[in-house]
């Protein structure tokens, strides 16, 4: 492969001179590795610090063998991977201003560099012309490798087909280039030499080959949702997918619908859909995108059909009434539209009533057709005006509106009976109870457990209430249940009535 320096800077600097040396080098877009290298002249690494790039350290540096002794001669090598576009101004730092010189070379490299660490055989010394340098590293297949060397006086002269690719000023430092399997290099002709040799491995190959999609599967899971699967042969990239109607679609339609997963591995992938309509015949369709890029085919499902919706129509209630039967009775008429379900009715003396209100009454019968639906009442007051009103709750649990009768009265009745229940206490005491005027008194025929008589505010005379009324029977035993506001079923008691 060709050698990819897309851009290089040199520099020679003389720390007496100019102690804190700064080597800029604009890194173009494509740049994959900055590398670079300082030279020592005269001098040893300890009186060097740095390099910092736009003011941060790099940090240690390169692996690769570095001799003991680093006289007079010395070659390192920093590198940042995958730097950013711009200007990078990387300094070295002496801390002592003796007589000594140094270099510094800095190449961007691009298309075809792999962006990891390079790797270094590195070589320092204080050889001659006599005694050449020689210092060899193995290159990656499809990678490159260059030396740096540093002399005193006279340029040296690489063995092989090693290419210059630059010199600092003064002919101080140089750096060769050279595409092989192995780099070994000998350098020679000069009285003092320092070298470098470095490694960098090629770029991975572009993927070019596009995941494959198989076992498009897609089920209806309710009135608007659906389930599907399909199996990926990348474990990397985004999986694309969309149910429609038509049985295929274009990629970019699947693309463009916004419903994606992302994908780690190979194999089956599961998505999930909502938003659907029901009682509609479906497709599900599938992308997969890697990470290069690669789109596969679209694959689609075989058809679906959604659920169709359940019932959400609550009945209609028409034609409400209700007439006396008695002192405490009534019966009531209501027409309903709908032949299932629960119909609710209750007596009060307000002319309106919630839904809740009716249905906690916990009056109703069964509906099994359509049309009148009769009922009746017990346990209502003597000549007191009442409504009827009535709820119809069908099998699918959807309530109608609340149908209100005209008033009614209920006839005046007789004195009746008297019977008396109690004294009812507080469970945390035995002090009777007191009046309440929300309490509920539900008064029942003993014998065959129905209710006769329900009593909202009894009045209790030291815990006890005393209730005459024309339902009440002379001889008949009762049971009741007080309840009070703060006590549900608050209290108990059986008693016959005189």
């Amino acid at each position: 492969m060709t050698f990819p320096i897309i851009a290089e800077a040199y520099a020679h600097f003389d720390p007496w001179i100019e102690p804190n040396h700064t080597l800029s080098v604009t890194v173009p877009s494509g740049t994959t590795m900055l590398l670079f290298y300082a030279m020592v002249n005269r001098g040893d690494w300890a009186q060097l610090t740095g390099p910092t790039v736009n003011g941060t350290a790099v940090g240690v540096v390169q692996a690769g063998t570095t001799p003991a002794g680093l006289a007079n001669r010395s070659i390192r090598a920093w590198y940042v991977l995958n730097p950013t576009v711009g200007t990078y101004d990387i300094q070295w730092n002496y801390s002592t201003t003796s007589e000594n010189g140094g270099g510094a070379m800095a190449v961007c490299l691009g298309a075809g560099v792999s962006g990891t660490a390079p790797t270094v055989a590195a070589y320092s010394s204080t050889g001659s012309g006599a005694s050449p340098l020689s210092t060899a590293i193995a290159v990656p297949a499809g990678g490159i490798a260059f030396a740096a060397a540093y002399a005193d006086t006279a340029q040296p002269v690489p063995n092989g087909t090693q290419t210059e690719i630059g010199t600092t000023e003064n002919g101080h430092c140089f750096s060769y280039k050279a595409d092989a399997t192995a780099m070994a290099v000998t350098f020679t002709g000069a009285p003092q030499i320092a070298q470098l040799v470095i490694a960098v491995k090629p770029a991975a190959a572009a993927d070019t080959t596009a995941p494959t999609l198989t076992s498009p599967t897609g089920t209806s899971s309710g009135t608007t949702t659906a389930n599907g699967a399909v199996t990926t042969n990348e474990g990397n990239g985004t999986l694309y997918y969309l149910a429609s109607t038509n049985a295929t679609e274009t990629a970019s339609t699947v693309k463009a619908s916004g419903l994606t997963l992302a994908i780690s591995s190979t194999g089956s992938k599961s998505v999930s859909l909502t938003g659907l309509t029901s009682a509609t015949t479906y497709y599900l369709h599938f992308v997969h995108r890697d990470a290069a890029g690669n789109d596969s085919s679209r694959v689609s499902s075989a058809s679906f059909t959604t659920g169709a919706p359940g019932d959400t129509t609550p009945p209609t209630l028409t034609s409400p009434a209700a007439t006396t039967t008695g002192s405490s009775t009534a019966g009531g008429t209501v027409s309903t539209n709908e032949a299932n379900g629960a119909l609710y009715r209750y007596a009060s003396t307000n002319a309106t009533e919630t839904a809740a209100t009716v249905k906690a009454a916990s009056l109703f019968q069964a509906v099994s057709a359509t049309g009148v639906q009769a009922v009746s009442f017990t346990g209502l007051a003597p000549s007191t005006l009442y409504y009827a009103h009535y709820v119809h709750r069908d099998a699918a649990g959807n309530d109608s509106t609340v149908a209100n009768s005209a008033s009614f009265t209920t006839d005046a009745g007789s004195a009746g009976a008297t019977v008396a229940f109690g004294p009812f206490c507080s469970p945390e005491s035995a002090t009777p109870l007191v009046t309440d005027s929300a309490s509920k008194l539900f008064i029942n025929d003993a014998a065959t457990n129905s209710l006769v008589r329900t009593v909202i505010g009894a009045t209790l005379v030291s815990g006890v209430a005393t209730i005459t009324h024309s339902d009440i029977v002379s001889g008949t035993e009762y049971r009741c249940v007080y309840e009070t506001t703060d006590q549900p079923e608050g209290g108990m008691g059986k008693a016959v009535a005189t």
